[in-house]
C-alpha cells in the first residue's frame, strides 16, 4: 500500500483504520487469530502493517451485514496491535492481533479504502476505595461460579483454567475470562459495553450461572435418554432426545388421548356399519403403539384422511336458472348454444331432483373457454368447485391412490379433489381427459370407468382409504380437445357439448370486457388508461357494413349473370345458324352425345383462346384502372398478382362457359332432321288462327308481329335493356342527390380551420398555447383574399349543476339508455361516477367556449338548434349563453342540459341560457372532460372573462383563386413555427370523398353498362337469330313481290320496335325508381334529392341508333345471297 495516512491524536482523539468483526469481540490483554476476507479489511491490515500502525477492532451488531455504516457497529471496541498477517490466498488473509486498551467510536468514514474511525480511549472505571468490600464478594462469586462452570465442563484448557484459579485480579479476569470461555458473542459485547469493573464482574457471574443451568438441564436430558434406551434404539438417539425434551416442555404424546380422539370424531360421523368398524380397528393399533413409533405415523396418516373426506357435508344447490344465464352471460360472451344446452341441463336437474347426475362432456380446441364455463356453472349452482388435471396421467393409481403396504402410499386425485372440496356434492372439473395415456402400471381411462358411472360410484373404492366412499352426488364435467381420443366406454358415458371457435366480434369483445379490465387490475391502472371503442366489431356495425354491401353483392351477382348471358347468346346464336347442319348429321348417324361434344368442344377451343386473353386484359385494365378510382391522398393501392386470383378467375370464366353450353347443346341434339330444316325462331306452340283482311297486312304489322313471335326472347331482351337503363338512372340519380355541403358541415365550416396543438392532447387541452399566434393572423389578412373568420375559445371551469339540470339528466338518461351506453363505452365507468354526481348536484368541469363569426353561425344554425330561439343581436349583448346538449331529439322531459331560460353563474357574472344545441364537430372536436355540460360564450365576452387564453381554434374563409396560395402559407407556417398544429382544409376533404366514393360509383355505373350491353347483344342474337332462321320465309315473301327496300324496313321496324319498348318502360319505371326510391334514400343524411333522368335521355338516342343500325347489316348479310340461292340451301 503506497497511500499515506497520517494518525492526527486531538484531544486523546485517535483515527485509525477499522475492522468490522462478525461473531467475535476482542478483548484487551488477549492474543486472537481470525481470518479476513473483505477488501476493505484486507486493506485496512496491510496499511496497519505498512505504517507499523495499531488497527481498532469492532463487532457489528448483524452478521449478515457486508458493507457496514457506523450504525451497522457496536459503540465499544479494542485498539490492536498487527502482530503478523499471513495471506492464505488472493481473498482471505489471517491475522493475529493482541488487544491494547479498550476504546469508544465517535465517527466512522467508509468512503475510502478502508473503514477509517475517530476513537476514544475509555479504560474500565475501578471501583473507589469505599467499594473494595463489594468488589471483594464479586471476585468470589466468579470464582465459586467458575469453579461450578469448570464441574460441568472439564474439557476446558488447564493454560486456561491455571490462569483463571491462579490469578485474584479482577480487571484481568473481566477480560480474560470473556475472551477464552465459550459465552455467545452478544455476552462479550454487552461486558465490553460495560464501563465500570463491578459492572462486569457482576455481568459474568450471572453468565455464568445461566451456563451452568443450561449444562445442567442437558444433563439431565441425556441421562434420562440413556435410562430409556436400550441396545436396539440407540440408532434413534436423536429421536429420543427430542421426546424427552417434548416431555420436559410438557408436549409429550400420549397415544390413548389421542386413539379416544379419533374414536370420538369416527362414531360422530354416523358411518356405514363396515366403514366405521375399520377405522375403529385402526384406532386401536394405534393405541396399543409408541406415538414415535413409524407405523403410528403411517395410521395417523390413514385416520387423518379418512376424517377429512366430508362424508355428510353437502352445499345446497341453487336452480334458478335466470341467475345460471345471468353469470354465464357475465362471463362469457357469444356461445349462444352452449349456453342453451347448459341452461336445459339445469332445467332438468330442477324439474327431476333425483335423476341421476349427467356427466357434460365439454368439447373444443384450446383457449375457447372450457374450463372457466364450468367454474361459472359451479357458481350458478352455489357449489364448491375442484379441479383435475389429466394430461399425461399415465398410473392408475394416480386415479385409484396407492395402497397402504407401499412407503409414501397417497390416496387417489378423486379422493384429494374431495378432501379439497370439503364438501360431498361438489363440481368437479376432470380437464383434458382426452390426454389419459395407458402403460404398464395400469390405464387411467378403464379406472375412471366407475367413478364416472352412476350406478357404481355411489361405492367408489379408492385403494388408499379400502372403504366405499359415495361419488353420486357429484357433478363431473370433463374436458377434452379431441372427443376421437376418449376410449369408446367412457365416451359413452358422458354427454357432448362442442364449442366452436370464437369469431373475430367474439375475440374483441372478450379482449374488452374481461381481458382488457383484469390486465388493468393486475397493473393497478384501472381507472388511469382510457380506450375507445373501435366499433367496426360491434354486432350492429357489421350489420350495418352487410347492408350496405348488398348493393355491391347484387351488382356482383348481375355481373355474374351478365357473363352468363352473353356467352349463352354468342352459343345460342351459333347454334341456331348451323341448326341446319347439325340435322344432317343427324341424318348420317350423329348421336345427341356427339352433338353435344361438338358443342362443348367449340366452348374448350374458344375458353382456350379466351381466357388467357381476358386475364391480360384483365390485369392490364386493372393495373391502370385501380389506382386511379381506389386511390387516396393516405395511400396508392397496388394491383396484386397472387396466382390465386388468376386460377379462380380462369376456373369461374371455365364453368361459366360450360354451363353456357347446356341449353344450346341440349337443344343441338334434341332437334330432329326433319325439325332442324324446318326451324324457325318461334317459339314452339306459337301459332295462332289469324283474321285474314281484305286489305293485307302493313310492314309495321308485320314487324310487330315477328316482335312477338317468340314471346320469352323478346321479354329477356327488352328486361335486359331496360334493367340496364333504369340501373344507370338510379346510381346517376343518388349520386347527384348527394349534397357536399352537408357533407362538409359536419367536419368543416370553412374552408380552412385551425387547431391548438394541445386540441387532442391527451394531457387535455391548454389554454395557455400559442400555437395559433397574431402572426399567422395578420399575415393571413395581408393576403387581402380572406372573406369571412370565426373564432374559438375554451376554458375548464368547475360549476355546479342546476336542480333543473340534475332533473333533466336523470329523466333523459334511463337504464336502459345508460345499459346501451356501458355495452360499446369502455370510458362509462368515469363518465358514470361523474354522472351520479351531477345528479346530486355536485360541482363538475365543464367545458365553456367562446365563439364567434363562422364557427358561431353554423353551429347556431336552424338545422342544429334543438330546443328555444337564437337570436344573434341579442346574444351579442353578452347577456346569454348556448347550451350543448347531445345529438338527439328533445325528450318530453327535456335534453339532458341546463334548460332555456335557466341562469348560469360563470365567474362572478349571471348568463341566461338562450339556446340548446346539436353538437357541431368543428366546434366540439378535441379533448374535453369524460362527462361534460359545454357552454358557449360570445368571443369578446369569453375574453373578458378570460384575458389570458389564447386560441383553440381560428377558421376562415378565402377566395376560390387563393387557395393554394393560402395552403402554402399554412403548411410553411406549421413546419417551422407551430408543429403539431391541425389543418383542416374543405377542398382535401373534398377530394378525398370524391377518392373514397370514386370506386363505388364506377362500379355502379359498370354494373349498368355491363347489364345495358348484356340486353343489345340479346337483341343482336334476336335480329341474327330472326334473319338466319327465317332465310326460307324471306325468299318466299320477296318470290311474291316483296322488295328488299320493303324487307329492310320490315326488319328495321322490328328492331325500333325494340326500342321503342324499352325506352317507354325505362322512362316510366326510371320514373318511379327515382321520385320514389332515390327519393326514400336520400331523405336523411348528406342529401338533398334530386328528380333527373339524364342518362336516359343520353342514352335514348344511342339506342335508337342501333336499333336502326343491326337491322341494316344484318340485311346487308342476307342479301348476299340470291332468292334462288336462299330457296336451294334450305330445300
Amino acid at each position: 500500500m503506497s497511500e499515506k495516512v497520517t494518525i492526527k491524536v486531538e484531544r486523546k482523539k485517535l483515527h485509525l483504520p477499522t475492522i468490522a468483526l462478525r461473531g467475535l469481540v476482542v478483548f484487551p490483554n488477549n492474543l486472537v487469530h481470525f481470518e479476513v476476507g473483505r477488501e476493505k479489511s484486507i486493506a485496512a491490515v496491510e496499511w496497519a502493517m505498512a505504517n507499523n500502525s495499531n488497527v481498532f477492532l469492532v463487532a457489528q451488531k448483524s452478521m449478515d451485514t457486508t458493507e457496514p455504516q457506523q450504525a451497522d457497529l457496536f459503540s465499544y471496541g479494542v485498539v490492536a496491535e498487527v502482530k503478523q498477517m499471513l495471506r492464505v490466498s488472493g481473498d482471505l488473509v489471517k491475522v493475529l492481533v493482541e488487544g491494547k486498551y479498550r476504546a469508544k467510536l465517535s465517527a466512522l468514514d467508509a468512503s475510502g479504502d478502508f473503514l477509517l474511525s475517530e476513537v476514544r480511549p475509555a479504560p474500565v472505571r475501578a471501583g473507589k476505595a469505599d467499594d473494595a468490600v463489594e468488589t471483594e464478594a464479586l471476585l468470589r462469586a466468579l470464582k465459586a461460579g467458575f469453579d461450578e462452570y469448570l464441574g460441568m465442563n472439564p474439557r476446558l484448557g488447564k493454560d486456561v483454567v491455571f490462569a483463571i484459579v491462579s490469578s485474584d485480579d479482577p480487571a484481568f479476569l473481566s477480560e480474560y475470562m470473556p475472551a477464552n470461555l465459550l459465552f455467545r458473542y452478544e455476552d462479550k459485547q454487552a461486558v465490553m459495553d460495560e464501563g465500570t469493573l463491578n459492572g462486569r464482574l457482576k455481568k459474568l457471574i450471572e453468565m455464568l450461572r445461566r451456563e451452568c443451568q443450561v449444562m445442567k438441564i442437558e444433563k439431565e436430558i441425556a441421562e434420562k435418554v440413556n435410562e430409556s434406551m436400550d441396545k436396539n434404539q440407540r440408532d434413534y438417539y436423536l429421536h429420543e432426545q427430542l421426546h424427552i425434551i417434548s416431555d420436559e416442555l410438557g408436549e409429550g404424546d400420549d397415544t390413548h388421548a389421542e386413539a379416544d380422539e379419533y374414536r370420538r370424531r369416527i362414531t360422530g360421523l354416523h358411518l356405514a356399519e363396515d366403514s366405521e368398524k375399520k377405522l375403529l380397528k385402526e384406532v386401536d393399533r394405534l393405541a396399543k403403539m409408541q406415538g414415535s413409533n413409524q407405523e403410528a405415523t403411517v395410521i395417523r396418516t390413514y385416520l387423518d384422511t379418512c376424517l377429512d373426506l366430508p362424508w355428510n357435508t353437502f352445499t345446497v344447490d341453487d336452480l334458478d336458472i335466470s341467475r345460471a344465464q345471468q353469470i354465464l352471460d357475465r362471463d362469457h360472451y357469444g356461445l349462444k348454444k352452449v349456453k342453451d344446452r347448459i341452461l336445459e341441463t339445469l332445467a332438468v336437474r330442477k324439474l327431476a331432483p333425483d335423476v341421476k347426475a349427467q356427466i357434460i362432456c365439454l368439447v373444443g380446441p384450446p383457449g375457447v373457454g372450457k374450463t372457466s364455463i364450468a367454474r361459472s356453472i359451479a357458481e350458478s349452482l352455489g357449489r364448491k368447485y375442484v379441479r383435475i388435471s389429466l394430461g399425461g396421467v399415465r398410473d392408475e393409481a394416480e386415479i385409484r391412490g396407492h395402497r397402504r403396504t407401499y412407503i409414501g402410499a397417497m390416496p387417489g386425485k378423486i379422493i384429494t379433489a374431495m378432501i379439497s372440496a370439503k364438501s360431498a356434492n361438489p363440481l368437479m372439473l376432470l380437464d383434458e381427459i382426452d390426454k389419459l395415456a395407458g402403460d404398464f402400471r395400469g390405464d387411467p381411462a378403464a379406472a375412471l370407468l366407475e367413478a364416472l358411472d352412476p350406478e357404481q360410484n355411489s361405492t367408489f373404492n379408492d385403494h388408499f382409504i379400502d372403504i366405499p366412499f359415495d361419488l353420486s352426488h357429484v357433478l363431473f364435467i370433463t374436458t377434452a380437445n379431441d372427443l376421437g381420443s376418449i376410449p369408446g366406454p367412457l365416451r359413452d358415458r358422458m354427454d357432448v357439448i362442442e364449442l366452436p371457435s370464437y369469431t373475430r366480434v367474439e375475440k374483441y369483445n372478450i379482449a374488452r370486457k374481461h381481458l382488457l379490465p383484469k390486465q388493468l387490475k393486475a397493473c393497478g391502472l384501472t381507472g388511469k388508461v382510457e380506450f375507445t371503442t373501435n366499433l367496426a366489431y360491434s354486432a350492429e356495425t357489421q350489420q350495418m357494413i352487410f347492408a350496405e354491401n348488398i348493393p355491391m353483392y347484387v351488382g356482383m351477382a348481375l355481373v355474374f349473370l351478365a357473363g352468363y348471358l352473353i356467352i349463352f347468346n354468342v352459343f345460342q346464336i351459333s347454334v341456331a345458324s348451323e341448326i341446319a347442319f347439325y340435322g344432317q348429321l343427324k341424318t348420317l348417324g350423329a348421336t345427341k352425345r356427339q352433338i353435344r361434344r361438338i358443342i362443348f368442344g367449340q366452348g374448350n377451343r374458344l375458353s382456350l383462346i379466351g381466357i388467357p386473353l381476358g386475364l391480360v386484359l384483365g390485369y392490364l385494365l386493372g393495373h391502370q384502372l385501380v389506382p386511379i378510382l381506389i386511390a387516396t391522398q393516405d395511400f396508392t393501392p397496388t394491383v396484386s398478382v397472387h396466382p390465386l386470383i388468376f386460377v379462380g378467375s380462369a376456373l369461374f370464366a371455365y364453368l361459366t362457359v360450360i354451363i353456357s353450353c347446356l341449353l344450346p347443346a341440349r337443344l343441338a341434339g334434341k332437334v330432329s332432321p326433319v325439325e332442324a330444316l324446318r326451324y324457325t325462331d318461334a317459339a314452339p306452340g306459337s301459332r295462332k288462327k289469324e283474321k285474314k283482311g281484305r286489305r293485307g297486312a302493313s310492314l309495321a304489322a308485320m314487324a310487330w308481329a315477328n316482335l312477338w313471335r317468340n314471346k320469352k326472347r323478346t321479354f329477356l331482351v327488352l328486361c335486359s335493356l331496360t334493367l340496364g337503363l333504369v340501373l344507370m338512372s338510379f346510381f346517376y340519380a343518388k349520386n347527384a342527390s348527394f349534397d357536399v355541403e352537408k357533407y362538409l358541415l359536419d367536419l368543416s365550416v370553412a374552408d380552412f380551420q385551425l387547431d391548438d396543438a394541445t386540441n387532442q392532447s391527451a394531457d387535455g387541452y391548454d389554454p395557455n398555447s400559442q400555437t395559433i399566434q397574431q402572426s399567422l393572423l395578420d399575415q393571413l389578412n395581408r393576403l387581402g383574399t380572406v372573406e369571412a373568420t370565426g373564432r374559438l375559445y375554451a376554458q375548464e371551469v368547475s360549476l355546479p349543476v342546476s336542480q333543473k339540470a340534475a332533473e333533466n339528466l336523470s329523466t333523459y338518461y334511463t337504464q336502459d339508455r345508460l345499459d346501451e351506453f356501458a355495452s360499446y363505452d369502455p370510458m362509462f365507468p368515469t363518465w358514470k361516477a361523474s354522472f351520479d354526481q351531477a345528479v346530486a348536484g355536485a360541482t363538475l368541469p365543464h367545458t365553456v367556449y367562446g365563439a364567434d363569426g363562422l364557427i358561431l353561425e353554423a353551429a347556431a344554425s336552424g338545422d342544429y338548434l334543438l330546443d328555444g330561439t337564437y337570436d344573434p343581436e341579442a346574444f351579442a349583448t353578452g347577456n346569454y349563453v348556448l347550451a350543448i346538449g347531445p345529438a338527439a331529439e328533445a325528450q318530453s322531459g327535456g335534453l339532458p342540459t341546463y334548460a332555456v331560460g335557466e341562469e348560469i353563474q360563470i365567474e362572478g357574472r349571471t348568463f341566461t341560457v338562450m339556446a340548446i344545441l346539436s353538437p357541431l364537430q368543428p366546434m366540439v372536436a378535441g379533448t374535453t372532460p369524460a362527462f361534460d355540460l359545454p357552454l358557449v360564450l360570445q368571443a369578446d365576452v369569453f375574453t373578458q372573462l378570460f384575458p389570458q387564453n389564447h386560441l383553440r381554434k381560428f377558421y376562415f374563409n378565402v377566395a376560390d383563386e387563393s387557395l393554394d396560395a393560402v395552403s402554402a402559407l399554412l403548411t410553411d407556417y406549421q413546419q417551422t413555427q407551430a408543429i403539431g398544429m391541425n389543418i383542416t382544409s374543405r377542398q382535401t376533404m373534398i377530394d378525398q370523398y370524391e377518392a373514397q366514393t370514386r370506386s363505388s360509383s364506377v362500379m355502379g355505373y359498370a354494373i349498368s353498362v355491363v347489364i345495358a350491353l348484356v340486353g343489345v347483344l340479346n337483341f343482336v342474337n334476336s335480329m341474327v337469330t330472326a334473319i338466319v332462321s327465317r332465310k326460307r320465309e324471306f325468299a318466299m315473301i320477296q318470290s311474291v313481290g316483296m322488295t328488299k327496300r320493303q324487307l329492310r324496313t320490315m326488319l328495321t321496324l322490328e328492331g325500333l320496335s325494340y326500342a321503342g319498348i324499352t325506352l317507354l318502360l325505362s322512362y316510366l319505371l326510371s320514373a318511379v325508381v327515382v321520385g320514389v326510391l332515390v327519393r326514400a334514400m336520400t331523405a336523411d343524411g348528406f342529401y338533398t334529392f334530386q328528380f333527373t333522368l339524364f342518362p336516359l335521355l343520353l342514352c335514348s338516342p344511342i339506342l335508337l341508333v342501333f336499333a336502326w343500325l343491326i337491322p341494316v347489316l344484318c340485311f346487308r348479310n342476307l342479301e348476299k345471297q340470291s332468292i334462288v340461292e336462299r330457296l336451294r340451301a334450305i330445300d
